[in-house]
């Protein structure tokens, strides 16, 4: 409850910002062809098709997605880590609240 607690204090101001940030800007409006090329000119074809239908979601559909997969993602590292023998519950704590409140990936923006 505590990691939920922690990971909404510092995370949470990305449910309710509206902006864009990083290439959003460029794939905002801009057609399949576009986002496809775009992707497959970084050697990520796959990824356009994952990105792209998530731009159709309603209005903050998106970050919402995003809050959610890197909260599940803390109590997958949370329960990971608790399966090692040579980590004890605490240090695996203390871990998985690192990983809420750093940021670590400044894409989930």
């Amino acid at each position: 409850m505590r990691i939920i607690l922690v990971y909404l204090l510092s995370q949470g101001f990305l449910l309710i910002v509206t902006g864009m940030w990083w290439d959003d800007w460029d794939y905002a409006n801009k057609s399949w062809d576009y986002v496809y090329e775009s992707y497959r000119q970084s050697s990520l074809p796959l990824h356009a098709y994952i990105q792209a239908p998530l731009w159709y979601l309603p209005d903050g559909a998106y970050r919402v997605l995003v809050f959610i997969y890197f909260l599940l993602g803390a109590f997958l590292l949370f329960n990971i880590l608790q399966r090692l023998e040579f980590i004890s519950f605490k240090d695996a704590y203390t871990i998985t609240l690192l990983y809420v409140v750093m940021p670590i990936n400044d894409a989930r923006i």
